[in-house]
Parts: C-alpha cells; structure tokens; sequence
C-alpha cells in the first residue's frame, strides 16, 4: 500500500517514542497490529502460527489480509517449511483458493503427497501433466476415494470431466455410488478401456470387493461373464466370488470349470441350457468351447433344436459326417454348397464330391463356374488325403543308443541322450548342422529338458542325480543329487524358477533351478514314478506311474488337488497340451487317454495294441495327438473322434522321443538307431483348418508355396484347392452380410 504523507509522519514519531500509541488514529492502530500479527506468526513458524495464517488465508477478517497471510505462508514455503507447503496445496486445492494457486504455481512448490500433486495438476487445468504425473491414474484415484472430502472429491470429477476423462469417472462413480446403473456403465465401458486402465479397474474392484462390498463382486464375475477377463476370473475363483441371480451363478460355475460346484448346483442342467438359449453368439462359442474341451456335453441335449448353435471351427469330424447326411437326405443342396465354401478344405472336398453326385448345381452362372472349377480341384485334391511327410532326416553317428530328446524353446537346438555320456546337440535350419557333443559326468540321460529361456540344458543319468549344463560352451552348472532310484522325467517351470523331477523311488522333487538345492518333496508314492507334466500356465504339475493313476498338483503350493482314474496298468508317459488343459497318457494297459486335468474327466481313449508307445505330444493348434511306438511307427490321432487319422512309417527301430516347434507346423521324431526326421504339418493342417478361420493374405502364401519346388504333387493339389477356395470367400463375404446359420435337425450351425 501507497503512505500519506501525513500517515508517515505520525509513523515516524511512533517509531521514535514506541509509547505513544494513542496518538495513531485507531484503524491505523488495527492496521499496524494486524501486519504486525502476521509478521510475528511467520517468525514463530511453528505449526500452530502457519495454522492461524492459513485460517487468516481463508476467513480475510480484513481487505487486504489474504494477501499478506498468503505472502507469509509463500515466504515460510520458500525456506522448505512442510507446514506452510501443506498449508498453501490445503488453500489451493481443498478451497480452491485463486492466489494460493497462482502461489503455488509460480514457485513451482511440490505437495506434501503424490495424490495431491495430481489433484492440483487436474484443478488448475493441467490434464497433460497430470496424466504425465500420474500415468495410470492410480495416485488420483486413491486421492478421491481415501483423501478428499466428498465436496473435493465432486471437484476433481467435475475437473475429469472438463478434460474427457468419462472412463475414470465411470470407476469412480460405481465404488462410491453403487447401483445398477453406474455398475452398467462400468461394464459398458470396460472393452473399450486401454490396458492401463483395465488394470485399475480391476485393482479397484479387488479392494472393494475384498472389503465385501456386494456390489465390486458382482461386478467382477460379470467381467467374467461378458468379456472373459482372465484379472477377474482369477480373483473371483481364488476368492469364491459368484453372481447374484441364479442363471448367471450357474452359467460362471461353468465357464470357470467349477465343476463340482457346478454340478452340485445346477444337477439338472436346466439353468445351464437357460444360459445358452439367452446368450449372445460369442458367450455361446466360449460355453461350446468349453463343453469340448471337458467333455461336458451332456447340457447340450436339453436345448431345443433351434438353439443348439455350433460353429464351424468345432465341429469335429462326427458333426460334419451328420451335418452333410442330414443336409443331403433333406436335399438341402444349396446349403451344402454355402458349407463347402466355408468349411476346412478336407471337409469342402466331401461335400463337392456328394453335390457333383447328386447331379446338384448352382444357378446363377458365377457361382456355377465357380463351382465347376472348385469341384475339379477337389476331385484332384482328394485323390490322395492330405498327407503328413518327411521335411528331411539326417542320421547321428553314434555307437551308443539314444535314450532321450528334447528340443530347445525356440525350436532351433535339438539335444539327443545317449546310453554313454555323450548328449548330442544340432541346430536345426535349412540344413541340420551338428554342434559340439556336450559330455556328462555319467552315462545314459534317461531324461533331458531345456530351460524355458533357452540358456541351460538339464539332463538326468544313470548315478541318479541331475546335472545343469549351459550347453553353449559344455560348462556344468549344477549337480543335483538327491533321489534314491533312476530319474525318468523333468520338468521346468515357465518362470525358470523351479525344476521337478520324477523317479522310480517313488518321489516327485521341486528343485530351485538353477542354483540346484532341493525345495522339497512334493509326493511319496507308493511305486515307480515315471512322468511329470507341467500346465502352460505352471499352474498345475501332473504325474503318473506305477499306481495307475494320474495325480494334479497345485503349484506353487504343491497341494494336490485331484486324481484321475482309468488306467489298469502303469502309466509310462505323459504329454500336456501347450494350449488347453489337456494331458495325454500312455499305460502297459495299451491304451492312450487324453484328460481334462482342471476337471478330472476323461476325454478320449485310444487302444493302441501290443507295442508300446515311446512318444507322445499333443498339438497346439489342433484336436490331434502324436505317439511313437517301439516298432518305429508314427500314429496321428484325432482327439475329438477317438480315430486314427495317418500313420507315419520312417524308423526302423524304437522312436526315443516326439516334439513339435513352437509354430506347431513341423514334428521332430528320433529312434535309439541315431536317425532323425523333421515331418512336414503344414498341408496336413491347412487341410483341416476352416476357410472362414483364415486371414485373406494366407492366399499370397499359398501362391508363393505353390511354386516350391520342395512340393509333392498331392500337397500342390491341396493348395491349388485351398487357394481358390479363399478367393471365392473373398467374393462370398461381399455377398454375405453378418453371421448366417444352417440349422440340420440336431444342431444348428453358425456360418
């Protein structure tokens, strides 16, 4: 403020004779003692003279007192005083106090908390560095709902909504303001979140719901319901988390393959088939796909004829043989027609054959040329089945029997076991190339398996112990001993964490990998054990030996959780499905299984007669399973029908061992003699898969494969059909507009 001459004066003389107060005119007395009030708070500077400077900041008991307090908490705050810091974000962003703000601004001061960092960032119109700040809006989050009163609160979703951020608020309104409709809109929102806010979302909900809040749970299994989410799946199941209405607690049961919970609830399947009838198309693939893989297809049959929808990627081959009798004997031709456009290859070639035999024939005369030229080809086609062959094989040269395989993550580096202390090693490109042998400290590896990352190689041997290899340069990591029998199985966890191992004394180890101390002993079995299995997940651990049964084992924790039945004789060999929560297994009772290992059931059963089986390997991609015999013979397998589909003759004496790359196109088989072949998948499964399935570019691929020089005449047949029969689905889904059904008496199917 600008002095009057005269208020100088008198100043002056006060100053001089401080006694003479009473000569001051009285609102310059009040004046003088208020400045002189604050002066002395900001020397104080103790929490309590900041807290009456803050209050000064808020009330302004007089024109001009805002500024001198808010100049008093700026000077204290400059010196890095906590208090006045915290007093000025309190002015700032709680009253939302102008100058305070500017204050704060200009002398770039940060808050006492992150959460309030964020706050005044959003407040003060500064979305940018707010998101910056606080990227995943977590800070922001956990300002709203466990800091700010309700009336600070409404300002910062008042501020959210200025710069768009409706997603956030949708979070937020369902936690603090339950009901169905903020809940509605949660779930409404959720697909179109990107991942870093899925992510707090379902933080969120885990809080709230782990509080047992009704409404977070209901929530987090309806993300279960509608979209799949595996986060929420996850708690929902570990925390025993279900829907509300009955049709949906069944439906959840279900799709989380709760079995027996499922089956104690809904023991008539009713509800189950209520589901179905109301759910949208891809809730009713997810249940279908379901259904196939546990075998729980029983539901099905309680659905009327019009809602028992199937997709063309599910049919298994029993399907298509009643879908296309059932189509035929009604003289459906058209519709057989619009199958074989859509349908895999294999199954298209059938159905042409059935329709040239009918003497059928489209009318419109495109489709009729295209009809004749797809008819021809499959003709052609189907001369010869779709044939698995040799890629190419090379011979190891060895005196000594191989006993074991395994083949790296990458599928690059394939590692043979020997009888003698030799592991061979090769890389497999164009052309195999040997690398140097890696020797072990003792002879025969009965087992062998890479590390998931690819750097170390474990094998077992004859002195029963296991011995780590970084099998690049031959060096010997670990050496594990322990067991009391020979080791015929190991496995290693997809975190690179853990080993098991399985023995004939009866015990099933964990091992920290790969430093190489026992954690502990997981199971004591009454006989051998000769095969352990991990999930793809690392999840569950299965083994199986002498007592004919299967066991399942919760890792980490190493509880085990179930036993599958079936067997009649020991069980040599398991295989786990790298996709879905099947294992295949092989007993002296000369039988394979495949199981469901979540819920216990069997799924197929194949006899395969007297010789047994040395490989096993279940494909990725598809419903097949590979096994090798001691008699040098390959069998492809199809889980789904229980049915031979192509035996593979290339060895002369026991196969060792199968596995398959990562892209699952191409099949490593090895036998004690040293011979190795790489089988050729690539036309086998193209055959079986569904044209509707496949991207419109596959057809560039299957011209340029077309004109290898490496292809028999049965595959160049094959791909010429394949290939024009994506050029005509390029033409049909033009003409075609949103999904089609045929319905065939039994079951509809979805086009």
């Amino acid at each position: 403020m600008t002095l009057s001459e005269e208020t100088r004066a008198l100043l002056a003389e006060f100053l001089r004779h401080p006694t003479g107060l009473e000569q001051l005119p009285p609102a310059l007395q009040t004046e003088l003692l208020f400045k002189g009030a604050l002066a002395a708070l900001q020397q104080d500077a103790t929490p309590e003279a900041v807290q009456i400077l803050e209050e000064v900041s808020r009330a302004e008991p007089m024109d001009g007192a805002q500024a001198l307090a808010l100049e008093a908490l700026v000077a204290l705050a400059s010196g890095s005083h906590e208090e006045a810091i915290a007093a000025l974000f309190r002015l700032a962003v709680d009253y939302g106090i102008e100058p305070a703000q500017l204050a704060v601004l200009e002398k770039n001061f940060t808050a006492p908390t992150a959460g309030l960092q964020a706050a005044f960032l959003l407040l003060t119109g500064q979305s940018e560095a707010a998101r910056s700040f606080d990227p995943d809006l977590k800070l922001l989050t956990s300002f709203v709902l466990d800091q700010a009163a309700p009336g600070l609160g409404q300002r910062v979703l008042q501020a959210a909504s200025r710069v768009g951020w409706q997603n956030w608020i949708s979070l937020i309104n369902a936690v603090q303001h339950p009901g169905p409709e903020n809940s509605a809109a949660l779930l409404d929102r959720y697909p179109t979140l990107p991942p870093v806010e899925r992510s707090l979302t379902i933080a969120v909900l885990d809080r709230f719901a782990a509080a047992n809040e009704p409404y977070a749970q209901e929530i987090l299994t309806q993300l279960v319901l509608r979209y799949d989410d595996a986060p929420a799946c996850a708690i929902s199941v570990e925390r025993g988390y279900l829907p509300r209405e009955a049709i949906h607690k069944a439906l959840f049961l279900f799709l989380t393959q709760q079995w027996q919970a499922y089956e104690t609830f809904d023991f008539d399947q009713r509800l189950l088939v209520a589901a179905y009838e109301t759910a949208g198309l891809e809730l009713r693939k997810r249940m279908l796909d379901i259904s196939r893989q546990s075998g729980q297809m029983e539901w099905f049959r309680g659905l009327s004829g019009a809602n028992r929808t199937r997709w063309l990627r599910d049919l298994s081959d029993a399907d298509w043989e009643t879908a296309i009798h059932g189509l035929e004997s009604a003289g459906r031709f058209e519709e057989m027609w619009r199958l074989s456009q859509l349908s895999s290859p294999l199954w298209s070639a059938r159905i042409l054959a059935r329709l040239e035999a009918a003497g059928w024939q489209p009318a419109p005369p495109h489709e009729l040329e295209a009809f004749t030229l797809l008819a021809n080809l499959a003709r052609e086609a189907a001369a010869v089945p779709p044939a698995i062959r040799p890629r190419y094989s090379f011979q190891i040269v060895t005196m000594d029997d191989l006993r074991s395989l395994a083949l790296s993550p990458d599928g690059r580096t394939l590692a043979l076991g020997s009888a003698s202390n030799a592991i061979h090693l090769w890389r497999l490109e164009e052309k195999p190339e040997t690398l140097p042998i890696l020797y072990a400290a003792s002879t025969q590896s009965h087992a062998l398996a890479f590390s998931p990352d690819g750097e170390l190689l474990a094998a077992a041997v004859a002195d029963q112990t296991i011995r780590v290899y970084q099998w690049l340069d031959g060096r010997a990591v670990k050496t594990m001993p322990g067991h009391k029998g020979l080791i015929r199985s190991i496995a290693i966890s997809s975190d690179n964490r853990t080993m098991y191992s399985a023995s004939f004394d009866g015990t099933l180890r964990a091992w920290r990998f790969p430093v190489g101390t026992e954690s502990r002993v997981i199971d004591h079995s009454r006989g051998e054990i000769f095969a352990v299995a991990l999930s793809p997940d690392g999840r569950e651990l299965i083994t199986a030996g002498a007592d004919l049964v299967l066991k399942v084992f919760q890792i980490p924790e190493g509880a085990k959780v179930r036993e599958m039945e079936g067997h009649t004789a020991t069980v040599t060999m398991l295989a786990a499905s790298p996709t879905t929560p099947f294992v295949a297994s092989y007993s002296r009772d000369q039988s394979i299984r495949v199981w469901n290992y979540i819920n216990g059931r069997q799924v197929q059963s194949f006899e395969v007669g007297t010789q047994p089986v040395t490989g096993l390997c279940i494909h990725p991609n598809e419903q097949i399973l590979f096994s090798a015999s001691t008699k040098g013979q390959l069998t492809v397998w199809n889980i789904s029908t229980g049915l031979s589909l192509q035996d593979l003759v290339m060895h002369r004496r026991a196969v060792i061992g199968l596995a398959l790359t990562p892209s699952g196109d191409t099949l490593i088989s090895a036998s004690v003699d040293g011979a190795v072949t790489l089988w050729n998948l690539e036309t086998f499964l193209l055959a079986r898969q569904p044209v509707e399935d496949m991207p419109l570019d596959q057809a560039s691929s299957l011209q340029k494969q077309l004109k290898m020089h490496t292809r028999t005449d049965t595959e160049k047949a094959w791909l010429a059909f394949l290939l024009e029969l994506l050029r005509w689905k390029q033409r049909f889904d033009i003409q075609i507009e949103g999904p089609r059904t045929i319905s065939i008496g039994e079951f509809d199917i979805q086009l």
